[in-house]
């Protein structure tokens, strides 16, 4: 987790160099604009972010792996339209260069289409390679959301055991597969702009944060419950110990044998 946060950061902060670019009078497109505004946004937010992550704070879990997943979707279509302009003005370049050098018939055949310039540039055994390079980049960021996804839902259900509220209780439709929300109006962790914003996104996909899993019928709330459970009654059974021996209640001990 800690090496998604730190590439995160790192893609993040080339935004700006775009802002810089600005300084220099360097033309940008407005995608290009909207993009390094927007990344500085996403840096800004996960910043902010961090140290609750780190510390397995719910609410700090919860926030960074649903904007990360819509990063990633924004991402991937800003990656598609900065490819697609890419290809064209290879495709287009190719097109003046035939243009200077081709016969008169081979010009007509060439400009009856613009589509196989395209597609022959996509098709470039350079294009390619980078193509797929893109590719697998964003096939890995899918794995780091789905990565960051697991960790909250780990995080936010541990946080409702610790919190008393692992018992399924019937929800608004009357579902009983539900665990109790922490971020519910009234409750601690509920409170304020940040319990508004945790319901909120609770609310998407709720029965994957806080649903009963088919395959083991709340396993995992018994499992975790039963940690919280064991380390608390060898933190008291120690305290317990200790407590006695310095009130002098501890059981008598047993009388030495006596040699004859």
């Amino acid at each position: 987790m800690l090496l998604i946060l730190l590439t995160q950061l790192v893609n993040k902060v080339t935004a700006f160099y775009g802002i810089l670019a600005l300084l220099t009078a360097y033309p940008l497109s407005p995608l290009q604009l909207s993009m390094y505004i927007y990344s500085l946004a996403m840096l800004a937010l996960t910043l902010y972010l961090v140290p609750g992550v780190r510390k397995q704070d719910p609410w700090a879990a919860l926030v960074f792996a649903q904007s990360y997943a819509a990063d990633a979707l924004i991402n991937a279509v800003y990656t598609g339209a900065f490819s697609s302009a890419w290809f064209a003005a290879v495709a287009a370049a190719d097109a003046a260069h035939a243009h200077s050098n081709a016969t008169a018939p081979v010009l007509a055949a060439h400009d009856a289409s613009a589509a196989p310039g395209f597609v022959q540039a996509v098709l470039a055994p350079g294009a390619l390679m980078s193509l797929a390079i893109v590719v697998a980049i964003e096939a890995l960021r899918v794995y780091a959301v789905f990565v960051a996804l697991a960790y909250a839902r780990a995080v936010l259900r541990r946080h409702v055991v610790a919190a008393g509220g692992a018992a399924y209780a019937p929800y608004a439709g009357g579902s009983a597969d539900l665990a109790e929300d922490p971020f519910a109006v009234g409750k601690e962790d509920g409170a304020g702009w940040r319990g508004a914003v945790g319901r909120a996104l609770v609310a998407v996909g709720r029965s994957y944060w806080l649903g009963r899993d088919d395959d083991d019928d709340g396993l995992w709330m018994r499992q975790l419950g039963g940690k919280f459970r064991k380390s608390d009654e060898q933190a008291g059974g120690t305290g317990e110990r200790e407590r006695r021996r310095r009130s002098g209640t501890d059981p008598p001990k047993p009388a030495p044998d006596v040699v004859s």
